[in-house]
C-alpha cells in the first residue's frame, strides 16, 4: 500500500493519506497513534507535532510504515524532504565511520585525520586502535566510546578534539572547547593528559564546591573575562544536574562550540533519574557529544537508552524501545538487531588490542595463628549452625568470617554493640553465649604475634622498598587501613606511606590550588607518585575508576577482598592499562587466609572474572550482567558449610 505524507505550513502536524483504512486496525498502529495523540477522518491520519518533537515523530511513522511493507511517498518540497535527506547523510557518514574502524575501507579522510593529529600531538603518539576509534568519533561527530578501562579514552577523545578544533571556524563541525562531566577522580586525568597531549596546559575550570552561584554563572556565560577562553570545562553529575539551565545557556553562547562529554557515563544509566534527565535535556545544545564506559549495560541492555539518545537526542538511532531492550536482556528476544543497529555509533578497543605486558599473579596461602584460626571457626561453627537464617543476616555473617580471617580486631565493635545493645534477639547467630566467648578471645589478640597475615604483609613491604619499588595495598575494610598503616609506619622507616579511604576528602578548589590545603585524594595520588620507594593503601571504592597508576606503580598486594566481579577488575585496571612499556611488569599478589571464606571468595572471583572477561573481550555491546549478590552470597556458605563438614568427618 502507498501512503501520501504531508505537513502543514505552520509545522503543527502530519497528515498521512492511506490507500486502505484497515491499517488503523493493526495492534501496532493502535499503541502508536494512541501515544501520538492522533486522530482519524477517513482514510486520514493526522498526527499533531511542534518544531521540536517534528523531526522525531516523523521518522518514528515512517518507520513503522515502512517495517509494515507499505511505501511511503512525500508529498511537495520541505522540511519533510530535508529530514529524510538528513538522515540519509547522518547514517552513511556513521557507517563510513564504522568501516575504518574495522578495516573495510582506507579512506583519505583518515589517512589526513591522522596526520593533523600527529601535528598536534609532538610528545605522544597514538596507537593504530586509539586512531581508528578517535577518527570515527571526529567523522561521526558524536560517539560511543566502550572499551575497556585503561584503554586510553581520554586520550581518542583529545585527538578527536585536536582534529575538530583544527578544521575551519565556519565549518559546522568546528569546536574549541570541552565539556566534561564525570566523577571528581577523572577531572586530573583529564588536565594531565591534556597537557601531555597538546604540549600545552589548558585553562581549565572546575565547578565545585566552595565557588558560589554567582562565581559559577559569570564563568559559565563568559561575564568573568579572566576564564572566557577557557578550553577544558569540569563538572561533578551532581554539579551539572543542579545548573543544567545555565549550562544549556553556555552551550547557546556565540563563542563556545561546545564538545560535552560523558565520563564514566554508566552513572547516568537510569531512564527518568536526575542525573540522567539533566544530560539529555543539554545535550540538543553541544555541537559534538561523547559517551565514555567500559561497562555500557552492567544491569541490562535497557541501560543503553540513555547513551544513544544522549550522542543523536531524538534520532532514536536505536529504534528499540525500553521495554524490547529488556527483553534481549532476559534472552526472549535476539539481541543481534540490536547490536546490528548499533555498531554504527560506537567503537570499543579490548583488552587484547592494547598490546601490552601480561600481568603476573601469585596467592599466597597463609595459616592463621592458633588464637586466629579459633576465633574464625567459633564465628564459622555459629554460620554453619544457622545456614538457614533470614537473608539479611547472610551478608553480616559472612562479613564477620572475613573480618575474623584478615583482622580479627575489628570485631570489637560490633561484639560488644551487639553484646550490650539490645538487638541480639533477632539473629540465632548472636547468641550472648557465643559472642562472650568470641569477645574474650579477641581482647587477647595479638596483631603482631597472632596475625601471620599482616607480618606477610611486612615482608612483601620490605622487599619493594630494598628494590626501590612503589606499591599499592588494597583493602574493603577501613579498619584494616587503619592497621595496615600503623603496623607499616611502626615497623618500615624511611619509606612514604599515604592513605586513601572515604574520609579523604577530594579536591575542592574551583580554579586555583593551595598548597596549605589539607590533604586530598588528589594531593595524596601526587605524592604517592612523586616519592620512590612509596606505599599507597587503598579502598577499591574510593579509587577504582578514572584512576591511572601503571607508569609509576607496578606492584598490587590484596590484603583482602570480597565478591564484587566489577570492582575488582576496576582495581586491577589502575596499574595494567595503554601506555606500559614491553620491559614494564606488572604483579599483583593476593594474600589469603588459608582454609577460611578468603579461598571461597578467591574461587568466586577467578569463576565471575573469566565469565565477564569472555564477554569484555567480545566485540558487540558486552552485557556484564552478574549472579547476584543475595545468590553468590548464598554460594559460598554452601561452600563453607561442605567444607566443614569434610574437615569433620
Amino acid at each position: 500500500m502507498q501512503i501520501t505524507a504531508k505537513i502543514s505550513k505552520d509545522k503543527a502536524k502530519i497528515t498521512f493519506d492511506m490507500e486502505d483504512s484497515a491499517i488503523f486496525k493493526h495492534p501496532r498502529m493502535l499503541i502508536k497513534m494512541t501515544r501520538w495523540q492522533s486522530s482519524i477522518e477517513g482514510n486520514t491520519l493526522t498526527i499533531p507535532v511542534n518544531e521540536s518533537n517534528l523531526e522525531e515523530v516523523f521518522k518514528q511513522a515512517i518507520s513503522l510504515f515502512e517495517s509494515m511493507g507499505n511505501e511511503v511517498k512525500i508529498e511537495g518540497l520541505g522540511i519533510l524532504d530535508v529530514i529524510i535527506e538528513d538522515e540519509s547523510l547522518f547514517l552513511k557518514s556513521c557507517k563510513k565511520a564504522r568501516a575504518v574502524w574495522d578495516g573495510d575501507i582506507e579512506s583519505e579522510d583518515f589517512k589526513e585525520f591522522s596526520k593533523i593529529v600527529q601535528e598536534k600531538f609532538k610528545d605522544i603518539s597514538l596507537y593504530k586502535k586509539q586512531l581508528l576509534s578517535a577518527y570515527h568519533l571526529a567523522a561521526s561527530l558524536s560517539a560511543c566510546n566502550f572499551s575497556v578501562p585503561g584503554a586510553g579514552k581520554t586520550i581518542i577523545v583529545l585527538a578527536a578534539y585536536a582534529y575538530l578544533n583544527s578544521l575551519p571556524r565556519n565549518d559546522p563541525r568546528w569546536v574549541n572547547c570541552l565539556f566534561v562531566v564525570g566523577p571528581i577522580a577523572c577531572f586530573k586525568p583529564w588536565e594531565t593528559d591534556s597537557e601531555l597531549c597538546f604540549s600545552r596546559k589548558f585553562n581549565s575550570i572546575r565547578f565545585l564546591p566552595p565557588m558560589t552561584a554567582e562565581r559559577r554563572k559569570q564563568i559559565a556565560l563568559g561575564i568573568d573575562a579572566t576564564y572566557r577562553d577557557s578550553e577544558l570545562y569540569l563538572s561533578h553529575f551532581q554539579t551539572f544536574a543542579s545548573n543544567q539551565n545555565l549550562f544549556i545557556d553556555f552551550c547557546k553562547r556565540p563563542d563556545k562550540k561546545v564538545m560535552l562529554v560523558i565520563d564514566e557515563a554508566h552513572y547516568i544509566k537510569g531512564i527518568d533519574k536526575v542525573w540522567s534527565s539533566a544530560m539529555l535535556k543539554v545535550a540538543p545544545y553541544a555541537n559534538s557529544r561523547v559517551i565514555l564506559t567500559g561497562t555500557p549495560a552492567p544491569n541490562g541492555y535497557e541501560d543503553l537508552k540513555n547513551l544513544f539518545d544522549f550522542i543523536h537526542p531524538k534520532k532514536n538511532i536505536l529504534e528499540f524501545n525500553i521495554s524490547q531492550l529488556q527483553r534481549m536482556s532476559k534472552d526472549k528476544n535476539s539481541a543481534s538487531p540490536l547490536n546490528d543497529r548499533a555498531k554504527s555509533f560506537f567503537t570499543r578497543i579490548t583488552k587484547k588490542n592494547l598490546d601490552i605486558p601480561e600481568p603476573i599473579f601469585s596467592s599466597r596461602a597463609i595459616p592463621m595463628s592458633p588464637r586466629q584460626e579459633k576465633i574464625y571457626r567459633l564465628i564459622e561453627t555459629k554460620v554453619v549452625v544457622n545456614r538457614k537464617q533470614k537473608r539479611p543476616f547472610m551478608n553480616a555473617n559472612l562479613i564477620r568470617l572475613r573480618q575474623a580471617a584478615s583482622n580479627p580486631l575489628q570485631l570489637v565493635e560490633p561484639i560488644e554493640k551487639e553484646l550490650y545493645g539490645g538487638r541480639i534477639e533477632d539473629d540465632d547467630f548472636l547468641t550472648p553465649q557465643s559472642l562472650q566467648e568470641i569477645s574474650n578471645q579477641v581482647k587477647g589478640f595479638s596483631n603482631e604475634d597472632d596475625l601471620p597475615k599482616l607480618n606477610e604483609l611486612l615482608n612483601i613491604a620490605k622487599k619493594a622498598q630494598a628494590n626501590g619499588e612503589r606499591i599499592l595495598i588494597w583493602t574493603y575494610f577501613i579498619k584494616n587501613v587503619e592497621l595496615i598503616e600503623r603496623f607499616l609506619t611502626k615497623n618500615l622507616k624511611n619509606i612514604d606511606i599515604n592513605v586513601i579511604t572515604g574520609a579523604t576528602p577530594v579536591e575542592k578548589s574551583d580554579v586555583t590550588f593551595d598548597p596549605n590545603d589539607e590533604l586530598t585524594r588528589e594531593r595524596t595520588l601526587e605524592k604517592f607518585r612523586a616519592v620512590n620507594p612509596s606505599v599507597l593503601i587503598a579502598t577499591p571504592q574510593c579509587i577504582g575508576e578514572s584512576i591511572s597508576l601503571h607508569k609509576h606503580c607496578h606492584k598490587a598486594i590484596y590484603y583482602d577482598r570480597d565478591y564484587n566481579c566489577g570492582l575488582f577488575i576496576q582495581s586491577k585496571d589502575r596499574i595494567h592499562r595503554v601506555g606500559l612499556t614491553k620491559d614494564d611488569v606488572t604483579e599483583y599478589i593476593f594474600l589469603v587466609s588459608k582454609d577460611t571464606v578468603d579461598e571461597k571468595i578467591a574461587e568466586k572471583l577467578t569463576e565471575k572474572e573469566n565469565r565477564m572477561i569472555t564477554m569484555l573481550e567480545s566485540d558487540g555491546i558486552p552485557l556484564l550482567t552478574e549472579e547476584s549478590e543475595e545468590e553468590t552470597q548464598a554460594n559460598i556458605i554452601d561452600d563453607i558449610v561442605r567444607d566443614y563438614n569434610e574437615r569433620k568427618l
